[in-house]
């Protein structure tokens, strides 16, 4: 039950296209067991004995138990020497994680097996993790989040990140919103006003405060009651080094690695919880600055900026509002909550709703935009 709320690659074709090496990314996905992940972490085995674990279940092939990656991909995906990681096979060997088929000879692959107790194929008792394979090979030209995270040397830290992948709400994309997100804390109105209207069809809306994530401290997830995870960060407000334990500094660090971001999703009505909230569409700040850009030229177009006009679009340029989006005038009452989603994530299970309501809504507002320049 939840307790105590705080609040607060795979090698490409060097033709290949930064989209093409993302799709890729977010395609292609290895299997770790949820019950052996956690067998792994309880013996305390070194950050190395995990990492080396991911990268070679990261290499299976169609199976998603077989693989010939070895102590060269270790190094090249983690950054952990050929000789630690060498050790790091032999350990999970013995620790009973993988079987030797073929042992690693000059210029012959080795053949290992990832044991499971359950087929990862059926997985019938929900015992897959689903990781995306970028967490592992990242993008050309960065570390990748697996290097990231050995960087760190804090065991617990690697073993929550994957199994955040066990816990996503598959509708909304976001890491379950029982654990995190601005639903779970009671004080979550995020005060929205629509500021522009053009003809009759767009609504200008802004948000001088969104709901901040609220996390539980115990839950299904974790209890980070227990945790020694910590985090040094500088307060600006009151001058100083200070210092956050438990589950901020999960988060947050993983926000400073680049493995977590924080989402805003817009909802119908004033206010919603868990069980009412009715999302339309994803606020992305590349998309809607776009739109803003539209929408000033249209009123300009049409004199309404002249002398003043009904709006200084300059105001949230400048960063007046904390957010800013357009919907349809047809929405009447709308409101933001924020939530947190994998930087990282697979197409596996993903999200057909969100999909299709944002492209409804993308749909829906470029139709609009036309309709008002006809005329």
């Amino acid at each position: 039950m939840n307790q105590a709320v705080e609040t607060e690659q795979f090698k490409t074709s060097k033709k290949a296209s930064k989209a093409e090496i993302a799709r890729s990314m977010r395609d292609k996905f290895f299997i770790v067991s949820k019950e052996k992940w956690e067998k792994l972490y309880r013996i305390r085995p070194s950050i190395n004995d995990m990492a080396s674990y991911l990268v070679l279940a990261c290499g299976t092939g169609a199976d998603h138990k077989t693989t010939s990656w070895s102590a060269g991909a270790i190094y090249q995906h983690a950054g952990i020497s050929p000789r630690p990681a060498t050790r790091s096979i032999m350990h999970l060997e013995q620790y009973g994680f993988i079987d030797t088929k073929k042992a690693a000879k000059k210029n012959t692959f080795p053949v290992y097996k990832i044991t499971f107790d359950k087929n990862p194929k059926t997985d019938k008792a929900g015992d897959n993790i689903y990781i995306p394979c970028g967490v592992v090979t990242g993008v050309e030209g960065e570390k990748s989040p697996l290097e990231r995270l050995v960087d760190e040397q804090n065991l617990e830290l690697l073993y929550l990140f994957i199994r955040l992948y066990a816990f996503q709400d598959k509708e909304l994309d976001v890491i379950n919103p029982n654990i995190v997100s601005s639903l779970i804390n009671d004080n979550n109105d995020s005060q929205t006003m629509v500021t522009y209207n053009e003809s009759g069809l767009l609504n200008l809306w802004v948000a001088g405060e969104v709901p901040s994530e609220s996390a539980y401290v115990k839950s299904d997830f974790y209890d980070f009651n227990k945790s020694l995870i910590t985090r040094s960060y500088f307060n600006a407000e009151q001058g100083e080094e200070q210092e956050e334990t438990g589950v901020w500094a999960f988060l947050n660090t993983l926000k400073k690695l680049g493995l977590i971001e924080s989402s805003y999703l817009v909802s119908r009505g004033d206010e919603s919880n868990l069980s009412t909230f009715d999302p339309i569409f994803e606020i992305t700040r590349t998309k809607q600055t776009a739109l803003l850009d539209v929408l000033q030229n249209i009123a300009d177009e049409k004199g309404k900026l002249n002398g003043g006009g009904e709006l200084e679009f300059s105001n949230i340029r400048d960063g007046m509002y904390g957010f800013f989006f357009i919907a349809p005038a047809s929405y009447k009452k709308l409101h933001i909550h924020c939530f947190v989603k994998m930087r990282y994530r697979t197409n596996k299970g993903a999200s057909k709703v969100k999909y299709a309501l944002q492209n409804k809504y993308e749909n829906e507002v470029n139709f609009l935009i036309n309709k008002i320049r006809e005329n």
